[in-house]
Order: structure tokens, then C-alpha cells, then sequence
């Protein structure tokens, strides 16, 4: 449960264009799982995506681009359909 509050708010943080506030809230997020499941999880690929994806917008392209190569393997062999698959590239090509 407090994996899903620290991701919501993570995500109402970015909605808000806190984003210094959301990345933190992210990272903490991504930490959190990392210690709980193993790094290809879905929870953890699409937490480093969600990650990726403010670092994009706070103009933070190594970091973001550094968040999106650790996602992007997991994603493209555990699930190669998945829109989020698809949105990582893209997000990955945005660097």
C-alpha cells in the first residue's frame, strides 16, 4: 500500500509541475521496490519509466536517459507489446 501512495503522489506532484518534489518522490518510489522485488518486476521497469519521464522534463537528459536504458532491456523482453514498452523508446529517443 505504501508503494501505491508514494507513486500516486509522485504523480499528482508532476500533474501539479512540481516536478523537483515529483522526481524525489519517484526516486524514494524506485528505491522502495528495488529493495522489495527484483529489478525486472513491472512495478520496478515502470517506475524507472515514470522517473524517466520527469527527469525529461526538468531538462535532466543523462539522468533520464540513464533511468529509461535500466527499464527499456526488462520491458523489451519480458513484455514486448506493452504500450509502455513502446513509450519507453520513445522516451529513450526524447534524450
Amino acid at each position: 500500500m505504501l508503494f501505491r501512495s508514494m507513486q500516486k503522489l509522485a504523480s499528482v506532484l508532476e500533474l501539479e509541475n512540481k516536478l523537483p518534489e515529483s522526481e524525489t518522490n519517484y526516486q524514494h518510489h524506485l528505491e522502495r521496490l528495488l529493495r522489495s522485488l527484483p529489478k525486472d518486476h513491472l512495478a520496478v521497469l515502470w517506475a524507472y519509466e515514470s522517473l524517466a519521464a520527469v527527469l525529461l522534463r526538468e531538462n535532466k537528459y543523462d539522468k533520464a536517459e540513464e533511468a529509461i536504458n535500466n527499464c527499456l532491456s526488462g520491458l523489451e523482453q519480458n513484455f514486448p507489446n506493452n504500450w509502455r514498452t513502446f513509450n519507453a523508446r520513445s522516451l529513450l529517443a526524447a534524450c
